[in-house]
């Protein structure tokens, strides 16, 4: 990357940075008015596709953590956990479900803050699932099983 695009990116992760600061806390407690403020929401989404895409590895890919529960559980049991938990899979599911609440609360009661939860969550979700297939088209998805062995009881 170059100088020029890293001034750029700064100035642009610096200056949604403070309007995120300042007006994050008044969408949460009066409401959010979603014509108006989608971009708190498309932002969580473009920042995670970039993430996914610039990144060199698996977020969840640590080699210090994955020797040390090797050395403990036996060769490639990280791994194996990785692919049965399926973090970024769950962590997007339970942001859809978390979203899917916040709404149906929101009918119950309406108000702007259980609105602007809702659509955060939903938010989140989608980015966590968007990552997860730029991952997957990457190549550097660690949430499907390399190894064949399966532990008792399955």
């Amino acid at each position: 990357m170059s100088i020029s695009k890293a001034i750029a990116a700064a100035i642009w992760i610096c200056g949604m940075a403070y309007y995120s600061v300042h007006t994050f806390p008044d969408k949460l407690l009066h409401g959010v008015d979603l014509s108006r403020d989608y971009w708190l929401l498309l932002a969580q989404i473009l920042a995670a596709a970039l993430f996914a895409s610039k990144i060199s590895g698996y977020p969840f890919q640590v080699p210090s953590l994955a020797a040390k529960v090797d050395a403990q559980c036996g060769p490639g049991a990280y791994a194996n956990f990785i692919a049965d938990v399926k973090p970024l899979l769950l962590f997007g599911v339970s942001g859809l479900v978390c979203g899917c609440s916040h709404l149906f609360r929101h009918y119950q009661e309406p108000d702007g803050r259980t609105l602007f939860l809702a659509a955060a969550m939903f938010s989140w979700g989608i980015a966590f699932l968007v990552g997860r297939i730029i991952l997957q088209q990457r190549g550097l998805l660690m949430e499907v099983r390399t190894d064949t062995r399966r532990a008792p009881g399955r």
